[in-house]
């Protein structure tokens, strides 16, 4: 619990430590309020985005483009700090959720980052020098702290996403990101049989690029349904085959139904621990 007279050091710890809630970030934007106005109402604003996306609610497009607004004007000032180890960073209910990062930055500064902020989300880029260390990032215990990573165009083999999946240290893991890199069945085959990736409500692929799209998941696709403007109305098709096969030897895997299971990789934590996520499939008993 947060006192009123709580210092910046103790409100930023809180939230830290409570990653899904709102009442810290509300205390620290009422801290800053003084501090720094602007800052506490973008705290506040996406705060507000934040909860209409939790409850499935409409955007607030004004309140979307005020964000805007003061994230163009102080954006590079308020992740300053971060944004000298990282390539982009991303803000969610008001403060920086996910980076992109070079892989052996990662190594050296990613348990700084985590200190400084509540990053659920990492997107690896390709390593500045040298071969991409999957190995390395694999055996660190960073690895257990995320909700999502992307790993997209990589180059990544079937080889790679066996080894990703034969680490106890992606069990935490609710949103994988694979797209762009050369995969067919036997990643998928590796993902849906591993022990440590049953939780995994996502596998995100390119569903509508020609090269490395291939994936088992339900595609949102073009359907030959007209709505009511005339217009091709887009929605999930059906499991293909290798999608079936792979639940009819593994059971029911969330991460090959998008339409039920998808959600922002910042809520993903959110909706598991509140059981809204993942969805049952029909006649499931459990």
């Amino acid at each position: 619990m947060v006192t009123v007279a709580a210092t910046w050091k103790e409100l930023h710890a809180a939230a830290l430590r409570e990653p899904d809630e709102d009442a810290p970030r509300l205390a620290l934007a009422d801290y800053y309020r003084k501090q720094d106005p602007e800052l506490g109402r973008f705290i506040e604003l996406q705060l507000q985005i934040g909860a209409l996306r939790r409850a499935r609610g409409a955007p607030n497009y004004k309140t979307d483009h005020e964000c805007d607004r003061l994230l163009k004007k102080h954006g590079a000032r308020w992740c300053q700090t971060i944004a000298k180890y990282t390539r982009n960073q991303y803000f969610d209910r008001g403060m920086v959720a996910q980076v992109s990062i070079d892989p052996h930055m990662f190594l050296e500064y990613g348990d700084w980052l985590l200190v400084n902020a509540p990053i659920r989300s990492v997107f690896f880029t390709a390593a500045k020098e040298g071969a991409f260390p999957l190995e390395e990032l694999l055996a660190s215990e960073l690895i257990t702290r995320f909700d999502a990573i992307a790993l997209v165009g990589l180059g990544l083999t079937n080889g790679d996403v066996e080894a990703i999946a034969a680490s106890p240290r992606v069990h935490r893991l609710l949103d994988l990101s694979l797209s762009d890199n050369p995969l067919s069945l036997p990643a998928f085959e590796a993902i849906a049989a591993s022990p440590h990736l049953r939780s995994l409500l996502a596998v995100v692929r390119n569903s509508d690029a020609r090269l490395y799209a291939y994936s088992p998941a339900a595609e949102y696709a073009i359907t030959d349904r007209d709505n009511r403007h005339g217009h091709a109305i887009w929605d999930y098709r059906d499991l293909p085959p290798d999608g079936v096969a792979l639940e009819a030897k593994h059971g029911y895997l969330p991460w090959l139904h998008p339409k039920d299971n998808g959600c922002s990789p910042f809520d993903a934590r959110y909706n598991v621990e509140r059981g809204k996520l993942p969805v049952k499939p029909r006649g499931n008993p459990i």
